[in-house]
């Protein structure tokens, strides 16, 4: 977590240390989110930015995932762009980790939803159900089902985006939430 000073400094320290036991030939990639990454904490190590895809970038990545139907291919690529078109999401289409999500909702669903809104619903049934299956499981967590995730989620944005100064709500990625607000927002919650 980069946002937090402790852990980046030892996370730092853990990474530098790995990188200089690699054996030769080997490279070490470390992502962070744009918006908690300080350059300092990694002296030695390149930085670059992802950046988003144009429209090219975009059929190439959708041609790339559905490889695996050589015969139906184009139909879908073609119904996906026709899809993400439509639906008036095609201005966060480029993010790579959005459009990757895009494109699973479509492998699963066989289509967009029509409205944004039950798009972004879709999004978030994603992230919160589907990615959760592929964690470790945490029998104290069990019962905390996507209603609660919502619910707390929900109320922890509206609380940070009403105290959020004016830009920073405009400015995708502007607001950032420390862990130690997390946790109190979530020990709250449960509470």
């Amino acid at each position: 977590d980069w946002s937090s000073d402790v852990c980046s400094s030892d996370l730092a320290v853990a990474l530098l240390g790995l990188a200089h036991r690699l054996p030769a030939g080997n490279r070490l990639l470390v992502s962070s989110r744009f918006e908690g990454y300080d350059h300092a904490f990694l002296p030695g190590f390149g930085h670059y930015e992802i950046l988003e895809f144009d429209e090219k970038e975009i059929r190439q990545f959708l041609d790339s995932w559905y490889s695996y139907e050589p015969d139906k291919k184009k139909e879908l690529v073609d119904e996906l762009l026709g899809a993400i078109q439509q639906s008036g999401i095609a201005p966060i289409a480029g993010n790579p980790l959005m459009l990757t999500m895009i494109a699973s909702i479509h492998q699963e669903e066989t289509r967009l939803p029509k409205a944004r809104v039950l798009l972004y619903e879709k999004l978030m049934e994603l992230l919160l159900d589907t990615w959760r299956d592929k964690l470790p499981k945490d029998p104290d967590l069990l019962e905390f089902e996507r209603s609660n995730k919502e619910a707390i989620l929900s109320h922890a944005a509206y609380t940070w985006q009403s105290k959020a100064a004016p830009e920073e709500g405009e400015r995708p990625g502007a607001l950032v939430i420390p862990q130690n607000d997390w946790i109190e927002e979530f020990a709250s919650y449960l509470q």
